[in-house]
């Protein structure tokens, strides 16, 4: 084993060691410090990539407990929480400061790096649908899982076309097309044509057309060539 494998495995059996720790028995300070060093929050801590993409929408990175004051100020009525992680640290100290602020959260999980799940997707529009705003929906960076639901708030919500929602996965908000989590933007393309074959509804084509595999394994086709 390589030295940077060998460093990447004992990195991660700490990380998963302190999050076991934690969850047993949590505490507020302790699961700062947690996502400040093993969740990459001394990246987030002056940075949070918060965007107002419409009317009471914003997207930005994982909110740290700093933030939440500056989202009592907007308003925030609700959260999205993109990245998963039921139980995790990161997830119980949100869960804290939503109750703290009396912010009602909701949990989708999606993988930045594989083509979403139609169910998670279909989720995610009804809580587009029924959630009080103004709401925040974040990722772990604010890039790319926060990217796709963006585009596909203002595609199912706002009318916006796919061409222009496709502004939402761009560096301006820190993605990059040409890694793994270029799968956001393949997912957002492909129904792009589909709708513009048949003018299907994006509801109808996850219902109906949406192939989480073919997709992903076209992507991956797309890479080695």
């Amino acid at each position: 084993m390589s030295l940077i494998k060998r460093i990447q495995a004992w990195d991660s059996r700490k990380r998963t060691e302190a999050n076991r720790a934690l969850v047993a028995d949590f505490s507020v300070d302790a699961a700062e410090r947690y996502v400040t060093w093993y969740d990459h929050g001394f990246f987030r801590r002056y940075w949070s990539n918060l965007h107002q993409i419409a009317p009471g929408v914003y997207r930005s990175n994982y909110p740290n407990g700093r933030r939440f004051p500056n989202l009592a100020e907007l308003g925030i009525k609700t959260i999205l929480n993109l990245r998963g992680g039921a139980g995790s640290v990161p997830y119980l100290l949100e869960e804290h400061y939503c109750r703290d602020y009396g912010i009602t959260m909701h949990t989708l999980n999606l993988n930045a790096r594989y083509a979403p799940d139609p169910k998670e997707l279909l989720a995610l529009l009804d809580l587009f649908d029924s959630v009080e705003k103004p709401f925040l929906m974040h990722c772990k960076s604010g890039a790319d899982r926060a990217g796709l639901a963006s585009a596909l708030y203002l595609i199912h919500s706002e009318g916006m076309s796919v061409a222009e929602a496709q502004a939402m996965l761009s560096f301006k908000y820190l993605h990059v097309n040409d890694r793994k989590t270029g799968i956001m933007g393949h997912t957002l393309r492909a129904y792009g044509r589909a709708q513009a074959q048949t003018g299907v509804s994006l509801r109808d084509w996850l219902l109906h057309a949406y192939d989480q595999e073919a997709e992903q394994a076209s992507f991956d086709a797309e890479r080695r060539n």
